[in-house]
């Protein structure tokens, strides 16, 4: 609706048949449960290691409409649902975006598609996806370059062809400090393709009796 009306200066009663005028100063209009505020990019990747709220961070947003979570299965699908169950939104597993005939249905019906664990697709399924589904959301959301190659051969996606690359870096699934560095070091290894020898880690051993704490 934005710049679809005009300002009058008069005021005259020719359009409705009432004799009262809301004065807009007055009035609120945005309702309490309104989204925050946020650029739109149609097409989207968020990237980073697990726990960072990739896909938290889309889920629980309130502007985003009829949307569809898509994972590798139907396991994963169903236990987002369970996850986020006072949240409105469909499942689907990744497999329905390369059928035809399934994944026009999607099209008909969905604005906004989160695909996640987006690293278990390959560079070409990505740009089929982005060239189909044209008019939609397409929020792609993954650990891309530090997990196992696709389920179906071929090269690894890459963080090309996408509006809007965001990579998340804060971790709020573990706060124990000493893991936090573990992790971060072990990632290290895998960006530089290197073999991982717990003998080369810059940190002190973690204990089980610390794992336990």
């Amino acid at each position: 609706l934005k710049n679809t009306f005009r300002q009058k200066e008069d005021k005259n009663f020719k359009n409705y048949p009432d004799f009262s005028y809301i004065k807009y100063d007055d009035v609120e209009f945005i309702p309490e449960d309104y989204g925050d505020e946020r650029e739109l990019f149609k097409r989207m990747l968020f990237k980073g290691g697990g726990g960072n709220g990739k896909t938290h961070l889309n889920l629980i947003d309130k502007g985003l409409v009829d949307v569809l979570f898509i994972a590798p299965s139907w396991y994963m699908c169903s236990e987002k649902k369970k996850e986020y169950s006072n949240i409105n939104f469909d499942i689907a597993p990744h497999q329905q975006l390369f059928q035809e005939n399934l994944r026009l249905k999607l099209k008909d019906k969905y604005s906004t598609f989160i695909i996640d664990e987006c690293s278990m697709i390959t560079n070409k399924q990505k740009n089929e996806i982005l060239e189909y589904f044209t008019n939609e959301n397409i929020i792609f959301c993954g650990d891309i370059y530090y997990q196992l190659p696709p389920i179906v051969e071929g090269k690894e996606m890459t963080d090309e062809g996408f509006d809007k690359v965001i990579e998340l870096t804060k971790n709020y699934r573990f706060k124990d400090d000493k893991l936090k560095a573990l992790i971060k070091q072990v990632r290290e290894f895998i960006r530089l393709d290197k073999d991982f020898k717990p003998e080369k880690l810059k940190i002190n051993r973690i204990t089980k009796e610390e794992l336990k704490n």
